[in-house]
């Protein structure tokens, strides 16, 4: 066994130090003694620790320092395992991707919350005698048909008398006359003044056709059927428009007084009597009568209130009626069976087609003034009844 050299002190093989002097002893292994330490890991159970010497684990002998250094370094990153660091979802590359609810945008301000709506006002009720006061007295009725008709009616005389007036005084007026029926229908004027200037401008152009001689030999009576038409048609639309109107019944018995006295003056019952085989016979005296039965169909108009009595029909059909009778009258002098007369000459059929669209346009327009000189008659009787303060 070997001893110290410096106090003689016996050594093991394994010491590298003197117990009693701690001199050096060379060519002495030093050993390290390595304890034993409880891992824990996952899926086993840690053991109990151990008391005493129990707790010493075995010898491993490194032969020098360097190894000694790596070997504590590996026992020691065994001993304390790496802390384990969380994972973090990537976020998505794109910039116009919107912000997932698990992770909210933290530089974008929140959105301003929306204002509620108002509710909208409530409209006031409608009432039933309102409704039934507004159907039996509208405020401006047919209003917009008249400016139509006056229109259309307007622009295609004009369009007519410059293909078959020829170079005329009298196809001047008339140019004239339909122009002037053409601005006001389309010009913005009151329900009043365009029931009154079209009533004025119309009647004048109705009566063009007597301006030329030639006439009295084509149509009979002419002065009598365009008036009675615009009576008689305009009475029975005023019916239609106010049915419950005294005035409306009274225009309508002195419309159909006029027309049945044309009837028989201008001898329309025995019209179909004495017809021949040829259009320019028959043609003429089936309108010719006809407009006896539009005149017995008006009385119609005199049933309750509470029914229009197809006023409306007979008064658009009355003046459909007319437009035909003057045309085929005008038709028949041109084509004559028997050519013994002179046909008229431009000037005059040219006056005759304004004529036709004048008695329309009067007729209309002499419906929506029977409205206002109602709608006048009862807010001057209103305003007398009413009692003064």
């Amino acid at each position: 066994m070997p001893k110290c050299k410096s106090c003689g002190a016996d050594l093991s093989r394994s010491d590298a130090f003197c117990g009693s002097c701690g001199e050096r002893v060379p060519g002495g292994t030093p050993v390290v003694p390595i304890p034993r330490e409880s891992v824990s890991l996952p899926g086993r159970p840690t053991a109990a620790p151990r008391s005493g010497t129990a707790q010493a684990a075995a010898a491993i002998s490194v032969p020098d320092p360097a190894a000694k250094a790596v070997t504590q370094t590996t026992i020691r990153g065994i001993s304390e395992p790496a802390s384990v660091l969380p994972l973090h979802r990537k976020k998505p590359e794109t910039t116009d991707a919107l912000p997932s609810e698990e992770e909210p945008a933290v530089d974008e301000a929140p959105a301003p919350a929306a204002a509620e709506p108002s509710p909208a006002p409530t409209p006031a009720p409608v009432l039933a005698s309102e409704l039934l006061r507004e159907q039996m007295r509208p405020s401006a009725p047919g209003a917009k048909t008249l400016q139509r008709m006056g229109a259309l009616l307007g622009g295609l005389g004009i369009l007519a008398i410059s293909v078959v007036g020829g170079l005329h005084p009298l196809t001047y007026v008339c140019l004239a006359a339909l122009a002037g029926i053409l601005v006001l229908s389309v010009a913005p004027l009151s329900y009043t003044g365009r029931a009154l200037s079209l009533l004025l401008l119309g009647g004048v152009t109705s009566g063009l056709p007597l301006w030329e001689p030639d006439i009295r030999s084509v149509i009979d009576e002419g002065v009598l059927l365009a008036g009675s038409t615009i009576l008689l048609g305009g009475s029975l639309l005023f019916r239609a428009y106010y049915r419950g109107a005294r005035l409306a019944r009274v225009a309508v018995t002195m419309g159909v007084l006029a027309l049945a006295a044309w009837f028989f003056l201008s001898d329309g019952h025995r019209s179909l009597v004495t017809v021949a085989e040829h259009w320019q016979s028959w043609a003429p005296a089936t309108t010719h009568v006809a407009f006896g039965l539009i005149a017995v169909l008006s009385l119609l108009a005199f049933m309750e209130s509470s029914t229009r009595g197809g006023s409306h029909v007979w008064a658009y059909s009355l003046l459909t009626l007319y437009a035909l009778h003057v045309m085929l009258l005008l038709a028949s002098a041109h084509w004559p069976v028997y050519p013994q007369s002179p046909a008229p000459t431009a000037a005059a059929t040219a006056a005759m087609l304004a004529g036709i669209v004048g008695t329309v346009i009067a007729a209309m327009a002499l419906a929506q003034v029977f409205v206002v000189a109602s709608r006048s008659a009862k807010t001057g009787s209103s305003g007398r009844s009413a009692p003064r303060r």
